[in-house]
């Protein structure tokens, strides 16, 4: 079994995941800024941090990332298209964003398939493209860590430099052709399923029409 908190974080008011089990080791999820107000939930549900796991680099899942990753000694994860994202972020939002930038190497970054353990939890990474080059979703037991590929109702937006309402499309219909209901935790906003964002948001919908 896991356990989940949910903090609202940074300008952008994103969604940071304190993702945890029996074993009390603990996995941080976006943390997208107010590194002290997640200190403060890490400290009250007494566990571990172990990694941090990022859905995309945009500067709103990431600005603590450093932070925290220095805090606890750990490693941040992300997908390797994403990784210029952190680095240069000039490149992509016209100026740069005022955050430490986290540490990256070889083992901390992430490709489709890949399977990241946190104490008895597996996450699994599907890359879904389309909100940005090296988006993904992390998969563990009934729960879906989707960022800012699916939304409540809608989706993230693909008019950012090296986004794509195409690869998005695709990346929609893969989720799609999931056969399995999960809980799905956004980037943004509040909870939803798998299974009704397939029969009620307008773009999984037509995602699924495409073969």
């Amino acid at each position: 079994m896991i356990y989940i908190k949910k903090l609202t974080v940074g300008i952008l008011e994103a969604n940071c995941y304190i993702v945890y089990d029996d074993t009390k080791e603990a996995a941080i999820i976006d943390p997208g800024g107010n590194a002290g107000k997640i200190i403060s939930e890490i400290n009250e549900a007494g566990v571990t941090p172990k990694k941090i796991l990022l859905t995309h680099g945009h500067f709103d899942h990431i600005a603590a990332a450093k932070e925290l990753a220095d805090e606890y000694g750990i490693k941040v994860y992300i997908h390797g298209l994403d990784v210029e994202i952190v680095n240069h972020p000039e490149i992509y939002f016209g100026r740069d964003m005022r955050y430490e930038r986290p540490e990256m190497d070889g083992e901390s970054i992430l490709k489709d398939g890949d399977v990241i353990t946190v104490g008895n939890m597996e996450f699994k990474v599907m890359h879904t493209p389309g909100h940005s080059e090296g988006s993904v979703v992390y998969f563990c037991e009934d729960a879906a860590f989707t960022g800012d590929t699916l939304f409540c109702g809608s989706i993230g937006r693909t008019d950012f430099v090296r986004g794509s309402a195409s690869d998005m499309m695709l990346s929609l219909e893969k989720l799609s052709k999931i056969s399995e209901d999960y809980k799905v935790y956004p980037g943004h906003g509040e909870e939803t399923t798998l299974f009704f964002e397939k029969e009620n948001n307008y773009y999984m919908s037509e995602a699924g029409k495409i073969r």
